[in-house]
């Protein structure tokens, strides 16, 4: 008798637990969440070069409407920049931007100094060009990917030395 009571307990919790929604997955999809940060690089002079990740938020909505959120907070790209070896180049060269994803982000580029962003960089279909005077440049990417039910956001930091 006392282990049927054992049992009728434990599948009363088991019911209720899955009325809550503890034992469903809140994510139908089979993808994982936050999905992996796609790499980034910039190709200038036919060679690529590896763009740092910086912070990031992921947002995935299910059918449902509920929703999850990843986000991360990480150094400026000034402090980013900081450790990394400047890529020399002559002024004005083409650079282009890509991603190991299979979607296609929107793209901002922002130009840094001391101050913080400077300016916003003007971008054709991901590409742009070096300016012409010289000099050490701080640039961030930042990448906003939007596809069935995840958006997501991601800085990107590389700097350049034109000479």
């Amino acid at each position: 008798m006392r282990i049927k009571s054992v049992y009728s307990f434990l599948f009363g919790v088991a019911i209720l637990l899955s009325g809550c929604g503890v034992l469903e997955t809140s994510n139908r999809s089979e993808d994982p969440f936050p999905p992996p940060i796609p790499t980034g690089t910039v190709e200038m002079n036919n060679t690529q070069h590896g763009m740092k990740s910086g912070g990031y938020e992921w947002i995935q909505t299910n059918d449902d409407g509920d929703s999850q959120a990843v986000q991360t907070d990480a150094p400026s790209p000034m402090q980013i920049a900081d450790i990394m070896e400047a890529i020399a180049l002559k002024p004005e060269t083409e650079a282009e931007i890509t991603f190991n994803s299979e979607h296609k982000p929107q793209l901002t580029l922002y130009i840094w100094n001391e101050d913080g962003r400077n300016t916003e960089g003007s971008l054709k279909d991901h590409s742009f060009t070096l300016p012409e005077k010289t000099g050490e440049y701080v640039y961030e990417v930042v990448a906003d990917w939007s596809y069935e039910n995840v958006k997501g956001t991601v800085s990107y930091t590389f700097l350049t030395e034109v000479e």
